[in-house]
């Protein structure tokens, strides 16, 4: 496979890329960015993709990444977070860097992932990455693998502006200005970017419009979405097969309820969540033989059963009302089974795969029960459609009432 043209080695075994006209005929997709609105942006973007670096990805985006390649403890500029969490800013990451021909650096899992909030404290063992997890490209690496003992890494660096008086958003608007000039130019670089991910003004001007620009690659997306692993995939074909719910025409039903950093905003007792299945399953009591799913990072035995038991009194739920958590941790190793980040991520891929899918995962106060929408438009559109019902009939009843007296007025 070609790469951007010809290379010279640099001090520190880097390379720079001499520009071919292969190079120049793609470069038009570096700098199509958020303000770029004219007819051809879906045009040139499905060219750029259909030669999108050539694979070659040797520049280096490297967020929050430390001076010590190996630290022992989460370095302090590391904001840890939930899996989802994480494999959010990673794709939005990707499309960043990707929009530059380079790598992105990742922390690796042990730094990225909360593990106190989310593993029980246990911490996740260093040598895993976000293979483990997800479907990755070879373009995401970890912040520890940028080793130049054991990777090229590009000897020139943009680094984090030390301009105090400039904002953060413009400094990653002049570390992305100088990452796609030196694309442009076919040379290679290390960009490090320290800003937290949720603070970078993404689809904005001076940046890649990312829910445009990937879209456009019919095809050959640009970045493809973080999938589950191959482990995560066997594991949760184990847990239907155990379940007995395998097969093309088997169908499961699933319930997640999140509590432990949601549960001071959230009402999710018993009652709060059984309120909501009655509002969510419209057949709650009907006869049937399926069975439900639960899932919940909740470990209190006691509140667990209260649940079960109150779900289980539906006749919705003849198959009965199932912890799904244990029984995701048994069809693990014994060396992964504390790994409760590996065990959502099964989890999720079950629920993915649902025939029907009921969650509790975020609400303000009470959770809404338009399970097939967190974000409220099925709410939202169904209140207006309602409100335009009532106008409509109440107009209805006026137009009757004014006609009636006409109606039966006597002939003069």
């Amino acid at each position: 496979m070609q790469g951007l043209g010809k290379q010279a080695l640099l001090p520190g075994g880097s390379a720079q890329v001499t520009p071919s006209l292969e190079l120049q005929t793609y470069l038009p997709w570096v700098f199509i960015t958020a303000d770029s609105r004219d007819s051809r942006h879906e045009e040139r973007a499905a060219n750029a993709c259909g030669q999108r670096c050539r694979f070659n990805f040797s520049s280096v985006l490297a967020y929050q990444a430390g001076e010590e390649l190996h630290p022992q403890t989460r370095p302090e500029h590391v904001r840890p977070a939930g899996l989802g969490d994480r494999g959010f800013a990673i794709k939005r990451l990707l499309a960043v860097s990707e929009s530059v021909c380079a790598r992105l650096a990742f922390p690796p899992p042990w730094q990225a992932l909360d593990d106190d909030k989310h593993n029980g404290g246990r911490t996740l063992q260093h040598h895993w990455t976000w293979h483990r997890y997800f479907t990755t490209p070879a373009r995401l690496i970890t912040t520890e693998e940028l080793d130049p003992s054991k990777v090229d890494i590009p000897s020139f660096r943009i680094a984090w502006p030390v301009d105090d008086d400039a904002d953060s958003a413009t400094k990653l608007r002049a570390g992305y200005t100088a990452a796609t000039q030196r694309t442009a130019h076919g040379k290679l670089f290390r960009w490090d970017a320290q800003k937290n991910f949720y603070q970078w003004p993404l689809d904005q001007d001076g940046f890649p419009k990312f829910d445009e620009y990937p879209a456009a690659c019919t095809g050959d997306a640009v970045v493809q979405s973080l999938g589950p692993s191959q482990l995560v995939l066997n594991t949760a074909q184990r847990v239907v097969e155990t379940l007995g719910v395998a097969g093309p025409h088997a169908s499961h039903y699933t319930l997640h309820v999140r509590r432990s950093d949601t549960i001071d905003d959230c009402d999710t007792s018993v009652p709060a969540v059984v309120r909501y299945m009655q509002c969510a399953e419209g057949r709650w009591y009907q006869n049937s033989t399926d069975q439900l799913l639960l899932f919940t990072d909740e470990t209190s035995q006691t509140y667990l059963q209260e649940l079960m038991r109150a779900l289980s009194k539906a006749p919705r739920w003849g198959g009965g009302v199932v912890h799904a958590d244990p029984l995701v941790a048994e069809q693990l190793s014994a060396g992964d089974r504390d790994d409760n980040f590996l065990v959502y991520a099964v989890a999720s891929a079950l629920m993915k795969d649902a025939t029907h899918h009921y969650t509790i995962d975020r609400c303000d106060e009470r959770a809404l029960c338009e399970a097939d929408d967190p974000g409220g438009l099925a709410s939202m559109t169904r209140m207006r459609d309602e409100l335009q019902a009532s106008r409509m009939q109440g107009a209805h009843q006026l137009e009757q009432q004014q006609q009636q007296p006409q109606q039966s007025a006597p002939a003069r």
